[in-house]
């Protein structure tokens, strides 16, 4: 780190400085604003915006790399998909369907179908799979079609989107009986207003203090909370957590 971000550390107030990273994070990805979301979201992987690995070629991000939080979250989902009689599951964004795995490996009777709107990451995910009941589907959950399922999970994909593509997305997804979805939390202490708007895109509301509160406007939504866990390695304050609701 150079001296001038030192110097600002030390002699700014942390809003200040998280005033600061947010400018620079918005002008930095200031180019995915005229983007489609197939588009923004395939420059975030070509790029390695979310980060890269040695052994995965579409990395998605360290939310889906968390262990413990993720194998917590796998177990909450393959209760629920047990306890309710699920046969079918559709798992929007599934990225590099390293979560997705965690939840089908001891459901072999449940048919899974992972969607993500990038084509490569399906292809790859496609490449891979060595499951029966697993399929693969490139769409983008905004303006195509969806399949059919019992439960429709959406883990981290919201807090990337606008608000009026959300919107759209709450509307689409009516159609099934389940609806699970997850979002990442600032810690409480640093929690300003629910919804803050962005532009779709590789960044989320957390910087801004927000988050996507789905019981909130303009969304309004009657939400039960299946999960709360303090993610292992924060990203801005500590206490920041990952919430998974049923819809």
């Amino acid at each position: 780190m150079g001296i001038a971000k030192e110097l600002a550390k030390s002699i700014l107030p942390k809003s200040a400085v998280y005033a600061l990273r947010k400018a620079k994070q918005d002008k930095k990805f200031a180019e995915y604003d005229d983007l489609s979301n197939r588009e923004a979201f395939r420059k975030i992987y070509k790029e390695g915006i979310w980060g890269e690995s040695d052994s995965e070629e579409f990395y998605s991000g360290p939310g889906s790399h968390f262990d413990s939080y993720n194998r917590t979250y796998a177990q909450t989902i393959r209760d629920f998909i047990e306890m309710n009689g699920v046969t079918s599951v559709v798992d929007i964004g599934c990225g590099d369907f390293t979560i997705g795995r965690q939840i089908v490996e001891s459901l072999p009777g449940l048919q899974y179908t992972g969607v993500d709107i990038v084509p490569e990451v399906i292809e790859n995910n496609q490449s891979k799979n060595t499951y029966d009941n697993v399929t693969f589907m490139c769409s983008d959950m905004a303006v195509e079609d969806l399949p059919d399922a019992d439960l429709c999970l959406i883990k981290e994909v919201w807090q990337h989107l606008s608000n009026d593509t959300i919107m759209t997305c709450l509307d689409k997804t009516r159609k099934y009986k389940y609806r699970i979805v997850t979002e990442y939390y600032p810690a409480e202490n640093k929690f300003k207003k629910p919804n803050l708007d962005k532009p779709t895109g590789p960044t989320t509301r957390t910087i801004s203090g927000s988050a996507v509160c789905l019981d909130k406007e303009p969304f309004n939504q009657k939400c039960t909370e299946l999960l709360k866990v303090e993610v292992p390695q924060h990203i801005y304050y500590p206490g920041e957590t990952l919430r998974s609701f049923l819809l």
